[in-house]
């Protein structure tokens, strides 16, 4: 399941949870595209993978089209990934879109300092707790 949601300026938030679907990649897709055009400008993107199992192979295509996607509108795009068996699933997705603007961490701090570089100070604070880093 996807939940999708922009709740302060331009971060994106996507929380990916349970086994994914192609049904449920359409629909992520859908209202990805209706929360962009909410939005003036680029925006950022933070998903967390990290409530997800290993994807099927036949959703892997889908999401390398969804990650190569060279929507100028994105600026950039961190993907948090639970295990070494899903960040490298993820890893060869995002190798795969050759789209350098998205990259995958296995860290949450890690992604919140690249995605934080241009994000501003309510952005980052809203960033740090959509990954569970301010406690």
């Amino acid at each position: 399941m996807f939940d999708v949601e922009c709740v302060v300026g331009r971060l994106v938030e996507i929380r990916v949870q349970g086994r994914v679907t192609m049904g449920e990649v359409t629909t992520f897709r859908s209202e990805f595209m209706r929360i962009l055009a909410t939005r003036v400008g680029q925006v950022m993107i933070a998903t967390d993978w990290r409530g997800t199992e290993r994807l099927d192979a036949d959703i892997v295509p889908m999401l390398v089209g969804v990650a190569r996607g060279d929507n100028p509108r994105i600026e950039l795009s961190g993907w948090l990934a639970p295990d070494a068996a899903s960040r490298a699933q993820i890893r060869d997705m995002l190798t795969a879109s050759r789209n350098p603007s998205r990259l995958h961490f296995d860290d949450a701090e890690a992604m919140a300092t690249w995605l934080g570089t241009r994000l501003d100070a309510k952005e980052v604070q809203r960033l740090r707790t959509f990954l569970g880093l301010n406690s």
